[in-house]
């Protein structure tokens, strides 16, 4: 077979054409009847130069989607999210030698009367993050 052969001529360009088109419109399977050999057969009676040829495409096309062969499958039901990990957070504990959160400075301002673990954490700097330094040491310099 040589290339001339294989390729369509202008009358079937038009007629898939015309079924891609009529097809969308319909909601039909577009692949599903342009691989039909039958459905196919049945469009090559219809002239592409026919004013008509639009109408006849689309009414062979209606005609066809109401088989469930020629009807597009459902999309897929979209999954559902998955739900987010819980989140592990305990405050920080008196002894241990972290960074603070805002969830630990917050959790030890509502929790805490005497805010000896306050003081404790703003003195070893491990409110740094938050915007609270170590306090300043005192120089034996003076200015």
């Amino acid at each position: 077979m040589t290339p001339e052969t294989l390729a369509p001529d202008n009358a079937t360009v038009l007629r898939c054409a015309a079924v891609a088109a009529a097809a969308a419109a319909q909601g039909a399977d577009t692949a599903a009847l342009l691989d039909s050999r039958e459905f196919m057969d049945a469009i090559a009676l219809f002239d592409p130069g026919d004013p008509d040829f639009s109408n006849q495409v689309g009414g062979l096309v209606r005609k066809a989607a109401a088989h469930p062969r020629y009807q597009k499958a459902a999309p897929p039901a979209p999954a559902a999210p998955e739900p987010p990990a819980p989140v592990q957070w305990a405050p920080v504990g008196p002894g241990e030698d972290r960074p603070w959160t805002q969830a630990d400075y917050d959790y030890w301002v509502a929790h805490e009367r005497g805010g000896e673990v306050l003081s404790a954490a703003m003195t070893a700097g491990r409110l740094g993050a938050l915007g609270f330094g170590a306090p300043r040491q005192s120089s034996s310099r003076r200015r």
